[in-house]
């Protein structure tokens, strides 16, 4: 009897290396396999990062959203990774993206046995898999996971419901103060980034000493304007080491406007918010206020410490 097995596969926002796209499968030893489609669905309640409240007093608008988002428009691109038993080297990998034909339809065949079964939801470009099972790419994006547990047995049809989850924290700076028409670019460096993921451990990865640049070259409607946002996502990292952030607002000379420096500490699925003067010295050195969002709904503040 052929078995087929349905997995509705739905986002929830909770509490040597191989670029990829690459497809890889290991032949069963068995020629008796059984028929797997994974319909991924995704339900209407998995929403993008909700808002939140400024503290006062520098109160920041949020953005209006006329109509809903996508919970599609948070990820392009799709890792389907099985492993046998207690196998650390996978039997199959598939990547899927947006601009495949019936996209987050995964069709599939396993022999009778016990699989571990990744799925990984993202946007992030130039993604690589190495051969530890460590997802790395240039940018990290909003990203969701899950590691499923999955037993095959012969002449039996499964019908599961899996769910993904938000395995980054996103950081944030909003400047309150206006952007002057001298400022052309602002940069966010980062070490002691987590820019990988290890499937199998389910945790981040510092992967490099290096620093990472992230930044943004102003336009012309931009100047003069207040409330920017600046941000980058990261993987949690599975040691407490602190994420190291440099903030530089630069003229069109590379002449400083803004320099610091502060300690961050990543945190699954939840916003970390500083908002204060970016593009100017301030008279004191208390120059942000922090939020820190627990499921986009509820915020601890903190004062920023003082400038070293």
């Amino acid at each position: 009897m052929k078995k087929c097995m349905f997995i509705s596969l739905s986002l929830l926002v909770i509490t040597a290396c191989e670029k990829l796209p690459v497809n890889e499968e290991t032949p069963p030893a068995s020629a008796s396999t059984s028929p797997i489609r994974f319909n991924i669905g995704f339900k209407e309640e998995a929403l993008p990062f909700s808002s939140t409240k400024s503290m006062p007093p520098n109160p920041i608008s949020e953005p209006q959203v006329s109509e809903p988002v996508s919970e599609t428009a948070q990820y392009n691109q799709i890792e389907y990774i099985v492993y046998k038993g207690s196998e650390i080297t996978p039997m199959k990998k598939r990547h899927y993206t947006s601009d495949d034909e019936n996209f987050g339809v995964i069709c599939d065949s396993l022999p009778e046995g016990n699989y571990k079964i990744a799925f990984l939801a993202y946007s992030s470009p130039h993604p690589v898999l190495t051969e530890k099972n460590i997802f790395s790419c240039d940018s990290v994006s909003d990203t969701f996971f899950l590691l499923k547990d999955l037993e095959v047995q012969t002449d039996q049809e499964i019908e599961t419901n899996i769910t993904l989850q938000r395995i980054v924290s996103r950081i944030e700076f909003i400047a309150t103060d206006l952007i002057p028409s001298s400022l052309a670019q602002f940069d966010i460096r980062v070490n002691n980034y987590a820019n990988q993921f290890d499937i199998l451990k389910k945790t981040g990865v510092i992967g490099s000493s290096e620093t990472f640049t992230f930044s943004h070259i102003y336009t012309v409607k931009e100047i003069g304007t207040r409330n920017t946002k600046h941000s980058f996502y990261s993987f949690i990292p599975g040691t407490s080491q602190e994420t190291s952030v440099t903030l530089n607002a630069l003229d069109g000379q590379d002449n400083p406007y803004f320099h610091r420096t502060i300690k961050i500490h990543p945190q699954i699925n939840k916003i970390i918010r500083y908002t204060g003067q970016l593009y100017t010295v301030p008279a004191s050195d208390d120059i942000f206020n922090v939020e820190v969002n627990n499921e986009w709904e509820e915020t601890i503040n903190n004062d920023f410490p003082e400038i070293l």
